[in-house]
C-alpha cells in the first residue's frame, strides 16, 4: 500500500513522523534517519534511484553508526530503555584493542580503516563490528520505521532478498572499505522524501532535530539517570563522531616538497614560503570528507577567507591544471589509497580511472551544492 503522493508536503509529513510520533525504545530509527541524510549530502555520487525507491551503500552507513555509537560505549551511556545496544560487545572489544583516551582511540581506528587494519586481531574486531550493525540496521529500524503508519514492516525501507552480511568477507587477510561496500550492497528508501531530505536535512539540526531527539531519548533512558552528563554534553558526543579528522599523509607530503620550494597555493598561485595550511576543496563542514583528492595546499588567510564556501565552477576551471598536477603527485606517492577513496566517494571504479574524470565529477558536485542547495559560493581572492 502506497500512501504517498507526489506532494512534496507529504514526504514531510512522514519525516516528522519518525521524528515526533514514531515509537523508539532505542535510538536506533534517529541513527539511520541521521546517517541517510549525511550520505545524501556528502556522498550522493553514491545513491541511485529506481522506479519507487532511493538505494544508499550500507558499507559507509555501517561505519557512520560505528563512531556514532563508539562514545557512548566508552562512556558507558545507553542507547536503549532495555537491553544494551546489540553490537555493544563487539564495540566495547574493539575499544580494548586500544589505548588512551576517547579521541585518540577514534583516531586510531580511523587510520586503520583508511590502511585495512594491519593488526590481524583489530581487523577481527572491527568485521564483528561491522557485521553486526549492518544486521542491527536491517533488522531493526528498518523493520520497524513507520510501522504503525504503514500497518506493517518493512513498508517505509524496503525489504531485501537476503540479510546483509559479511561472513564471505576473508578477514584473514587485509580488507578496505570499498570491500565492506562490495558485500554490504545497499538498502533502500521511498524515493519520495529523498528530495526533502537533500535539500532541508541541514536544517533537521535544532530543536526538533535528530540530533536534538537523539539526545533527549538518551537522557530519558532509566539507567541513565545518574549519568554526570547533560544534554549539551550529549549533544557534544554526538556531533563530534563528524569532527574526528586527520590531514595526513597529504600534509607531510606537502611539507617535503615545500621544503624543496616548489609548493604552492592552489587558489593564488603564489609559492608557499612560510606557514601553510591544508585545505579542503569541499569545505569539512559541509562533507567531512579528507581523502587525498579533496585535500590542497592553501595560504593560511587564502583558507581563512574561503571557510565554509563552496569553490564556483569558473575558479576551479581556471585551476583545473595546477589541481590535475596536485592530484599526480599525490596520487603516485599514496596511489593504492589514492584509488580507493575516488573509488568510494566518487563512484569512479578502477578501470574508469581518469584525472578528467575525477574533475567532471567534482564539477557535478560543486554545481549540485551552490545550484541545488543554495551553498554560499566562493570565487577566490
Amino acid at each position: 500500500m502506497n500512501r504517498l503522493s507526489s506532494n512534496s508536503n507529504e514526504a514531510f509529513q512522514l519525516i516528522s513522523h519518525i521524528l515526533q510520533k514514531d515509537s523508539k525504545s532505542s535510538s536506533y530509527k534517529l541513527a539511520l534517519l541521521r546517517g541517510i541524510i549525511e550520505i545524501l549530502t556528502e556522498n550522493q555520487a553514491l545513491v541511485y534511484e529506481k522506479e519507487d525507491y532511493c538505494y544508499i551503500p550500507l558499507g559507509p552507513l555501517t561505519e557512520k553508526w560505528l563512531f556514532y555509537y563508539f562514545p557512548f560505549v566508552y562512556h558507558e551511556v545507553h542507547q536503549n530503555s532495555g537491553k544494551p545496544i546489540v553490537f555493544y560487545q563487539s564495540l566495547k572489544e574493539l575499544q580494548q584493542c586500544y589505548k588512551g583516551e576517547l579521541l585518540d582511540i577514534e583516531k586510531n581506528i580511523l587510520r586503520d580503516i583508511k590502511n585495512g587494519f594491519q593488526n590481524p586481531n583489530k581487523r577481527q574486531k572491527y568485521h564483528t563490528c561491522i557485521h553486526e550493525i549492518a544486521q542491527c540496521i536491517y533488522k531493526n529500524p528498518m523493520r520497524y520505521t513507520l510501522n504503525q503508519y504503514f500497518k506493517g514492516e518493512y513498508q517505509f525501507y524496503q525489504k531485501r532478498k537476503s540479510i546483509p552480511s559479511l561472513k564471505k568477507l576473508n578477514v584473514n587477510q587485509e580488507f578496505f572499505r570499498n570491500d565492506i561496500h562490495i558485500h554490504l550492497g545497499y538498502i533502500a528508501f521511498r524515493a519520495e522524501v529523498r528530495h526533502g531530505l537533500e535539500l532541508f536535512g541541514s536544517f533537521l539540526i535544532g530543536e526538533n532535530s535528530i540530533i536534538n531527539n537523539w539526545a533527549d531519548l538518551t537522557l530519558n533512558f532509566k539507567k541513565n539517570k545518574t549519568l554526570p552528563f547533560d544534554k549539551n554534553e550529549i549533544v557534544e558526543f554526538l556531533y563530534r563522531s563528524n569532527n574526528i579528522r586527520s590531514v595526513n599523509p597529504p600534509r607531510s607530503y606537502y611539507e617535503n616538497v615545500q621544503s624543496k620550494g616548489k609548493l604552492f597555493c592552489l587558489w593564488t598561485l603564489k609559492p608557499l614560503k612560510g606557514n601553510f595550511e591544508t585545505d579542503h576543496i569541499i569545505p569539512w563542514s559541509f562533507w567531512k570528507n579528507n581523502d587525498i583528492w579533496n585535500l590542497i595546499p592553501s595560504q593560511k588567510d587564502i583558507n581563512n577567507n574561503k571557510r565554509a564556501k563552496i569553490p564556483t565552477v569558473k575558479l576551479l576551471l581556471s585551476r583545473k591544471e595546477e589541481l590535475i598536477n596536485i592530484w599526480q603527485q599525490t596520487h603516485t606517492e599514496y596511489k593504492e589509497q589514492f584509488e580507493r577513496e575516488i573509488a568510494l566517494t566518487l563512484n569512479i571504479p578502477k578501470q574508469d580511472f581518469s584525472y578528467e574524470k575525477i574533475f567532471e565529477t567534482l564539477i557535478e558536485k560543486v554545481k549540485y551544492l551552490i545550484d541545488e542547495l543554495g551553498m554560499e559560493e566562493w570565487k577566490g581572492k
